[in-house]
């Protein structure tokens, strides 16, 4: 029973850690999406411009 005990704690402090990485992932996710989003933004101005 106190193997079962351990391994449960285990598997829920494993959890949490893929939580917390996940939220760093979504982080940096938004900021590659917005520093990829501005390059073309401004390339579709200057397109429409000409």
């Amino acid at each position: 029973m106190d193997k079962l005990r351990e391994n449960e704690d285990k598997i829920i402090q494993s959890n949490n850690k893929l939580r917390s990485v996940n939220e760093e992932l979504k982080t940096y996710d938004y900021a590659v999406a917005h520093d990829l989003k501005n390059p073309i933004s401004v390339i579709r101005s200057y397109i429409s411009l000409t």
